[in-house]
């Protein structure tokens, strides 16, 4: 019989109902797991995410700090990989289970960022310490305040940037197999991409 394989997309709340949704009616009789993608990063990102590398481009992006920052990213080829071989594995495997899809080793953010800023021949990352970060964080909430609201950093930001977050794939790895493509590769072809892509 074949698996239901759901992926979860929606906001938080209607992400957590699905899942009590799938549980609660066991999958309506039939094998199923549920899959949670991470970051899902690449070409046909979302604008948000194509104006923060486009900050890099730009020159205009800067580290806080220079310590990693871990997070479980995944290139938008490797999460669909994923998929396609959930949905050909054997249902004693992934039945009734649940799977977060990224790539198997977490991205320090910096590197990512320098990645991509290589990618772009663009001028090198600047680091500026936490303290002075949040102050121009501070800044920016002020700026939202009066009403700009795409002003480019604030605290909800720099949050986000600080937030580190590593998912175990152990389990997705061992159906899965080794992942098609490399952070390397996938910053070439984002980048590629981007060029292409008229600013939003």
């Amino acid at each position: 019989m074949t698996p239901i394989i759901t992926p979860i997309r929606f906001t938080a709340a209607s992400k957590i109902r699905t899942e009590q949704i799938v549980r609660e009616e066991d999958g309506a009789g039939l094998e199923w797991c549920l899959v949670r993608p991470t970051t899902v990063w690449g070409p046909g990102m979302s604008p948000h995410y194509q104006r923060f590398l486009r900050m890099i481009q730009g020159g205009y992006y800067f580290h806080v700090g220079t310590t990693p920052l871990w997070k479980s990213y995944g290139y938008i080829d490797n999460p669909a990989f994923q998929y396609l071989r959930l949905l050909e594995a054997p249902a004693e495997m992934i039945h009734r289970k649940t799977f977060y899809l990224a790539d198997y080793d977490p991205i320090d953010l910096l590197a990512w960022c320098d990645a991509f800023q290589r990618a772009f021949d663009a001028r090198p990352i600047r680091h500026v310490p936490l303290a002075l970060a949040r102050t121009f964080a501070y800044c920016g909430d002020a700026v939202n305040a009066i009403g700009v609201r795409r002003f480019p950093f604030n605290s909800f930001r720099l949050n986000n940037v600080l937030t580190q977050y590593r998912f175990d794939t152990k389990a997705v790895e061992a159906i899965c197999g080794p992942l098609p493509y490399t952070m390397e590769q996938g910053v070439a072809t984002t980048a590629a991409w981007l060029r292409g892509v008229t600013p939003r």
